[in-house]
């Protein structure tokens, strides 16, 4: 089980990553990101790193402004057919931290946690992410094997 490695860097090698790159080093220029990129459910722990995000702000003032979270939701499979109107527990519990957050700490020209979900995002757009990411968190409660981080180490 790992990633493809070859492939990977091939694929980070395309122009059109090249260019996301550059867009996101521009636009996020002297900050520190740091991403997430997990599915919305209790175990992974996303509202676990939202919260640590936040006392890390609340502790560290001097990175307000300086420092943003980027997290990517994963599709969710559940047992339950769980739709927008019926989201799952942990997503309302995310969104509702995420706004709380950004409510706080957001700017005119700031805003320390911005949430994507998979589709909102090309692969290119994510590797450039990746490329470009200051660090890459992962905060699972429970884990088997997760690829996710050797996506950012390669």
């Amino acid at each position: 089980m790992g990633i493809d490695v070859g492939q990977l860097r091939q694929k980070k090698a395309d122009p059109e990553v090249k260019e996301w790159i550059q867009l996101l080093t521009q636009r996020y220029a002297g900050m520190k990101i740091v991403v997430g990129r997990d599915k919305l459910d209790e175990v992974q722990g996303v509202r676990h790193k939202i919260k640590a995000f936040e006392y890390f702000l609340e502790r560290h003032p001097e990175f307000q402004g300086k420092a943003i979270l980027i997290q990517i939701a994963l599709p969710t499979q559940s047992p339950h057919a769980h739709t927008i109107s019926h989201p799952l527990p942990e997503s309302s519990d995310v969104t509702e931290a995420i706004a709380r957050i950004n409510a706080r700490f957001s700017t005119l020209t700031y805003q320390p946690v911005i949430f994507l979900h998979t589709q909102d995002l090309t692969f290119s757009q994510y590797l450039a992410l990746l490329s470009t990411a200051d660090a890459f968190i992962v905060t699972s409660l429970r884990e088997g094997m997760a690829l996710r981080s050797h996506e950012f180490v390669e």
